[in-house]
């Protein structure tokens, strides 16, 4: 653990403010705003990186899996798509699912889903995606996107400048120089998997368990290691299971 604390620090991957790396977004959004105009493709760059850097915030997946998430129909192996509801989950689904169903009972929701095989615990994930990430996705999937990829669509969400799959290289380079630009650090995905933890447990103590579902740990022991809890802080815990627990806080500190 020391080993990676020191490797992450060599090259500047100090953990940063949860809230800091939250407003990126939108200042990527002003930057393009006055930088691009007329410039389609420098746009669809923008609206991309956006949508990384957000994502990274709501969902904070490790790299891998982002850069190869493929869009499209679900029974052709998208791990990104849309489908109805089914029935026997609609007591789970949270209220702004219910009330778009209540306008329209055939309503699709985005949904992301990773079989066995491409996960690397081996252990298939799947979900909904979060509202907040609903109108910046379809903003760029569905005006910008194809600003970026040419008759080869390579089917990834997410494409690099000349509209082909992301390598792990190049999409960690596109996130440290996003946060170098804008917080004044190069932070990877996996610095962002942390200040997400940090994020979490302080607006929910103790709710180890869920924010394992949320970073994919199969196992509660991963989240009670000394990366995602302070040493001098860490307190005997009990998993909470039936108090809702709330999305890390957003809120500029004063």
């Amino acid at each position: 653990m020391k080993s990676i604390r020191k490797r992450e620090a060599s090259r500047g991957h100090q953990l940063v403010d949860y809230n800091k790396l939250c407003q990126i977004p939108d200042l990527i959004r002003k930057e393009a705003e006055e930088s691009s105009k007329g410039d389609r493709k420098r746009k669809a760059v923008a609206v991309r990186n956006r949508l990384l850097v957000k994502w990274l915030t709501v969902l904070p997946w490790r790299a891998d899996y982002l850069r190869k998430c493929k869009l499209g129909r679900q029974k052709e192996g998208a791990n990104l798509f849309k489908a109805r509801i089914a029935r026997n989950s609609m007591s789970a689904a949270p209220e702004w699912v219910k009330e778009a169903l209540g306008t329209d009972p055939r309503h699709k929701f985005w949904h992301y889903l990773f079989r066995e095989s491409e996960t690397k615990r081996g252990s298939a994930v799947c979900g909904l995606l979060p509202k907040m990430l609903v109108p910046l996705l379809e903003e760029y999937v569905g005006l910008y996107r194809p600003y970026l990829v040419d008759r080869n669509d390579p089917g990834t969400v997410f494409v690099n400048d000349a509209g082909r799959p992301f390598s792990g290289r190049t999409l960690t380079k596109v996130v440290e120089n996003l946060t170098k630009r804008y917080v004044g650090r190069r932070v990877s995905a996996r610095v962002f998997r942390r200040a997400y933890a940090e994020a979490w447990l302080k607006s929910n103590p103790n709710e180890y368990f869920t924010l394992a579902k949320v970073l994919w740990h199969p196992r509660l022991s991963t989240v009670l290691e000394p990366r995602f809890v302070n040493l001098d802080e860490r307190k005997p815990v009990s998993v909470g299971r039936g108090r809702r627990a709330r999305r890390p806080s957003t809120r500029a500190k004063k």
